[in-house]
Protein backbone atom coordinates (compact mmCIF):
# COMPACT_ATOMS: atom_id res chain seq x y z
CA UNK A 1 0.00 0.00 0.00
CA UNK A 2 1.33 3.42 -0.94
CA UNK A 3 0.34 6.50 1.05
CA UNK A 4 0.81 9.95 -0.46
CA UNK A 5 1.35 12.89 1.85
CA UNK A 6 2.83 16.34 2.25
CA UNK A 7 6.39 17.15 3.31
CA UNK A 8 7.55 20.58 4.35
CA UNK A 9 10.38 22.20 6.25
CA UNK A 10 9.46 24.02 9.46
CA UNK A 11 11.41 27.08 10.55
CA UNK A 12 10.10 27.68 14.05
CA UNK A 13 12.37 28.95 16.79
CA UNK A 14 13.92 26.31 18.98
CA UNK A 15 12.88 25.80 22.59
CA UNK A 16 9.54 27.57 22.06
CA UNK A 17 6.18 25.86 22.00
CA UNK A 18 4.67 26.20 18.53
CA UNK A 19 1.41 24.94 17.07
CA UNK A 20 0.36 24.16 13.50
CA UNK A 21 -2.37 21.89 12.17
CA UNK A 22 -3.42 21.33 15.80
CA UNK A 23 0.05 19.97 16.59
CA UNK A 24 2.08 21.24 19.50
CA UNK A 25 5.84 20.80 19.35
CA UNK A 26 9.02 21.96 20.99
CA UNK A 27 12.65 21.20 20.26
CA UNK A 28 16.11 22.22 21.44
CA UNK A 29 19.64 21.79 20.10
CA UNK A 30 21.51 21.66 23.42
CA UNK A 31 18.83 20.64 25.90
CA UNK A 32 21.12 18.87 28.37
CA UNK A 33 23.19 21.98 29.00
CA UNK A 34 20.04 24.07 29.45
CA UNK A 35 18.43 21.59 31.85
CA UNK A 36 21.44 20.51 33.87
CA UNK A 37 20.80 22.80 36.86
CA UNK A 38 17.00 22.41 36.80
CA UNK A 39 17.15 18.61 36.65
CA UNK A 40 19.31 18.31 39.77
CA UNK A 41 16.14 18.45 41.89
CA UNK A 42 14.48 15.65 39.95
CA UNK A 43 13.12 13.97 43.10
CA UNK A 44 10.82 16.96 43.54
CA UNK A 45 9.03 16.54 40.21
CA UNK A 46 9.33 12.86 39.21
CA UNK A 47 6.43 10.65 40.28
CA UNK A 48 6.95 7.40 42.18
CA UNK A 49 6.50 5.41 38.97
CA UNK A 50 9.00 7.63 37.14
CA UNK A 51 11.51 7.28 39.97
CA UNK A 52 11.12 3.52 39.71
CA UNK A 53 11.84 3.67 35.96
CA UNK A 54 14.83 5.92 36.68
CA UNK A 55 16.40 3.24 38.89
CA UNK A 56 16.20 0.76 35.99
CA UNK A 57 17.69 3.32 33.61
CA UNK A 58 20.57 3.97 35.98
CA UNK A 59 21.56 0.30 35.83
CA UNK A 60 22.36 0.72 32.13
CA UNK A 61 23.90 4.18 32.54
CA UNK A 62 20.91 6.01 31.05
CA UNK A 63 19.64 7.63 34.23
CA UNK A 64 20.78 11.18 33.54
CA UNK A 65 19.47 10.98 29.98
CA UNK A 66 16.06 9.91 31.33
CA UNK A 67 15.95 12.79 33.82
CA UNK A 68 16.82 15.37 31.16
CA UNK A 69 14.19 14.14 28.70
CA UNK A 70 11.48 13.93 31.39
CA UNK A 71 12.33 17.44 32.61
CA UNK A 72 12.00 18.80 29.08
CA UNK A 73 8.74 16.91 28.44
CA UNK A 74 7.10 17.90 31.71
CA UNK A 75 7.92 21.56 31.16
CA UNK A 76 6.54 21.30 27.61
CA UNK A 77 3.20 19.94 28.80
CA UNK A 78 2.98 22.32 31.71
CA UNK A 79 3.34 25.22 29.29
CA UNK A 80 0.94 23.67 26.79
CA UNK A 81 -1.80 23.12 29.34
CA UNK A 82 -1.15 26.02 31.70
CA UNK A 83 0.59 28.86 29.86
CA UNK A 84 0.56 31.09 32.94
CA UNK A 85 2.05 28.38 35.20
CA UNK A 86 -0.55 29.25 37.81
CA UNK A 87 -1.97 25.87 38.72
CA UNK A 88 0.29 23.06 37.56
CA UNK A 89 3.37 21.81 39.31
CA UNK A 90 5.94 19.70 37.43
CA UNK A 91 4.96 16.71 39.55
CA UNK A 92 1.33 17.06 38.42
CA UNK A 93 2.42 16.09 34.90
CA UNK A 94 3.40 12.46 34.36
CA UNK A 95 4.48 10.63 31.22
CA UNK A 96 3.40 6.99 31.20
CA UNK A 97 3.70 4.40 28.44
CA UNK A 98 0.53 2.59 27.37
CA UNK A 99 0.70 -1.04 28.47
CA UNK A 100 -1.73 -2.67 26.03
CA UNK A 101 -3.78 -2.23 22.88
CA UNK A 102 -2.64 -0.74 19.55
CA UNK A 103 -0.83 2.08 21.34
CA UNK A 104 1.25 -0.21 23.59
CA UNK A 105 4.57 1.41 24.41
CA UNK A 106 3.58 4.88 23.24
CA UNK A 107 3.84 7.71 25.78
CA UNK A 108 0.62 8.99 27.30
CA UNK A 109 0.37 12.24 29.24
CA UNK A 110 -1.42 12.33 32.57
CA UNK A 111 -2.20 15.47 34.54
CA UNK A 112 -3.25 14.89 38.13
CA UNK A 113 -3.73 11.18 37.20
CA UNK A 114 -6.09 12.02 34.32
CA UNK A 115 -5.11 11.03 30.79
CA UNK A 116 -4.82 13.86 28.27
CA UNK A 117 -6.51 13.13 24.94
CA UNK A 118 -4.22 12.84 21.97
CA UNK A 119 -1.01 11.27 20.75
CA UNK A 120 2.49 12.12 21.99
CA UNK A 121 5.94 11.29 20.69
CA UNK A 122 9.39 12.09 22.06
CA UNK A 123 12.86 11.57 20.63
CA UNK A 124 16.35 12.75 21.48
CA UNK A 125 19.97 12.30 20.50
CA UNK A 126 23.02 12.98 22.65
CA UNK A 127 22.43 16.73 22.54
CA UNK A 128 19.09 17.47 20.85
CA UNK A 129 15.46 16.71 21.70
CA UNK A 130 12.04 16.92 20.04
CA UNK A 131 8.58 16.40 21.51
CA UNK A 132 5.21 16.72 19.81
CA UNK A 133 1.56 16.27 20.78
CA UNK A 134 -1.54 16.19 18.59
CA UNK A 135 -5.18 15.94 19.63
CA UNK A 136 -6.62 14.52 16.42
CA UNK A 137 -3.80 12.58 14.83
CA UNK A 138 -1.22 9.91 15.51
CA UNK A 139 2.21 11.39 16.20
CA UNK A 140 5.70 10.09 15.55
CA UNK A 141 8.91 12.10 15.88
CA UNK A 142 12.57 11.36 15.38
CA UNK A 143 15.85 13.16 16.05
CA UNK A 144 18.76 11.88 14.03
CA UNK A 145 22.34 13.02 13.75
CA UNK A 146 23.73 12.86 10.21
CA UNK A 147 24.88 9.39 9.21
CA UNK A 148 28.63 9.67 8.75
CA UNK A 149 29.37 6.11 7.69
CA UNK A 150 29.53 5.79 3.92
CA UNK A 151 29.03 2.04 4.32
CA UNK A 152 25.60 2.68 5.88
CA UNK A 153 24.62 5.29 3.30
CA UNK A 154 25.45 2.84 0.50
CA UNK A 155 23.97 -0.24 2.24
CA UNK A 156 21.30 -1.85 0.05
CA UNK A 157 20.06 -4.01 2.94
CA UNK A 158 19.06 -0.85 4.85
CA UNK A 159 17.63 1.31 2.08
CA UNK A 160 15.21 0.10 -0.59
CA UNK A 161 15.85 0.49 -4.32
CA UNK A 162 13.62 3.58 -4.44
CA UNK A 163 15.34 5.11 -1.40
CA UNK A 164 18.75 4.50 -2.97
CA UNK A 165 17.53 6.27 -6.12
CA UNK A 166 16.45 9.33 -4.07
CA UNK A 167 19.78 9.38 -2.22
CA UNK A 168 21.86 9.02 -5.39
CA UNK A 169 19.82 11.48 -7.47
CA UNK A 170 20.45 14.46 -5.22
CA UNK A 171 16.78 15.46 -5.39
CA UNK A 172 16.63 16.23 -1.66
CA UNK A 173 20.15 17.49 -1.04
CA UNK A 174 22.35 17.93 -4.12
CA UNK A 175 25.84 16.52 -3.64
CA UNK A 176 25.15 15.33 -0.09
CA UNK A 177 24.08 11.69 0.07
CA UNK A 178 24.58 11.53 3.84
CA UNK A 179 21.97 14.24 4.46
CA UNK A 180 19.47 12.56 2.11
CA UNK A 181 20.04 9.16 3.73
CA UNK A 182 19.62 10.62 7.22
CA UNK A 183 16.36 12.40 6.31
CA UNK A 184 14.93 9.23 4.75
CA UNK A 185 15.93 7.11 7.74
CA UNK A 186 14.43 9.63 10.16
CA UNK A 187 11.17 9.74 8.17
CA UNK A 188 10.92 5.94 8.34
CA UNK A 189 11.46 6.03 12.11
CA UNK A 190 8.87 8.78 12.62
CA UNK A 191 6.24 7.06 10.45
CA UNK A 192 6.85 3.78 12.29
CA UNK A 193 6.34 5.51 15.64
CA UNK A 194 3.14 7.19 14.44
CA UNK A 195 1.74 3.83 13.36
CA UNK A 196 2.92 2.18 16.58
CA UNK A 197 5.02 -0.50 14.89
CA UNK A 198 8.40 1.17 14.54
CA UNK A 199 10.74 -0.72 12.22
CA UNK A 200 10.24 -4.00 14.09
CA UNK A 201 8.92 -5.67 10.94
CA UNK A 202 12.07 -4.94 8.98
CA UNK A 203 14.10 -1.96 7.80
CA UNK A 204 12.21 -1.95 4.50
CA UNK A 205 8.74 -2.46 6.00
CA UNK A 206 8.28 1.31 5.60
CA UNK A 207 9.88 2.65 2.43
CA UNK A 208 10.09 6.16 1.03
CA UNK A 209 9.17 5.79 -2.65
CA UNK A 210 9.60 9.38 -3.79
CA UNK A 211 9.95 12.98 -2.56
CA UNK A 212 9.26 15.85 -4.93
CA UNK A 213 7.42 19.19 -5.11
CA UNK A 214 6.38 19.11 -1.45
CA UNK A 215 4.88 15.62 -1.78
CA UNK A 216 6.05 12.29 -0.37
CA UNK A 217 5.05 8.73 -1.22
CA UNK A 218 5.56 5.97 1.36
CA UNK A 219 5.07 2.24 0.82
CA UNK A 220 3.89 -0.01 3.67
CA UNK A 221 4.18 -3.80 3.64
CA UNK A 222 0.86 -5.63 4.38
CA UNK A 223 1.73 -6.24 8.05
CA UNK A 224 2.19 -2.50 8.59
CA UNK A 225 -0.76 -1.63 6.38
CA UNK A 226 -3.02 -3.68 8.65
CA UNK A 227 -2.67 -1.15 11.50
CA UNK A 228 -4.52 1.42 9.38
CA UNK A 229 -8.28 1.44 9.68
CA UNK A 230 -8.73 3.58 6.61
CA UNK A 231 -6.81 4.18 3.37
CA UNK A 232 -7.78 7.85 3.65
CA UNK A 233 -5.22 8.83 6.28
CA UNK A 234 -3.84 12.30 5.77
CA UNK A 235 -0.06 12.23 6.14
CA UNK A 236 2.07 15.30 6.83
CA UNK A 237 5.83 15.23 7.39
CA UNK A 238 7.52 18.27 8.92
CA UNK A 239 11.29 18.37 9.11
CA UNK A 240 14.09 20.70 10.07
CA UNK A 241 17.84 20.46 9.76
CA UNK A 242 20.19 22.20 12.17
CA UNK A 243 23.85 21.68 11.38
CA UNK A 244 24.31 17.88 11.62
CA UNK A 245 20.95 17.05 13.19
CA UNK A 246 17.57 16.34 11.58
CA UNK A 247 14.24 16.82 13.39
CA UNK A 248 11.26 15.02 11.82
CA UNK A 249 7.58 15.14 12.82
CA UNK A 250 5.08 12.69 11.30
CA UNK A 251 1.37 13.46 11.65
CA UNK A 252 -1.09 10.76 10.61
CA UNK A 253 -4.59 12.24 10.64
CA UNK A 254 -7.47 9.83 11.05
CA UNK A 255 -10.12 11.09 13.44
CA UNK A 256 -12.10 7.86 13.57
CA UNK A 257 -9.11 5.80 14.62
CA UNK A 258 -7.90 8.25 17.24
CA UNK A 259 -11.29 8.51 18.92
CA UNK A 260 -11.95 4.76 18.82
Amino acid sequence: MIIQGEITCFEKRQDKIEIFEGIWHRYAYTFKEELEEHSRNYEEFLSEEELSILKKKERCNKGQEYVYSRTFAKEFFRQMIDSEHLFLDMKDVEIRNDTDGPTKGKPRIHVNNRSIKGSTSLSHSDSSILISHGKNCWMGVDVQEVITSEAIVENESIFSFEERRIIDSGECFPKNKAWAATLIWSIKEAVGKALGVGLSLGLKSISVMDIRNGQIWINLIPEVENVLLSPDNRLIIYYKQHENTFFVICCMFEKVKLEA
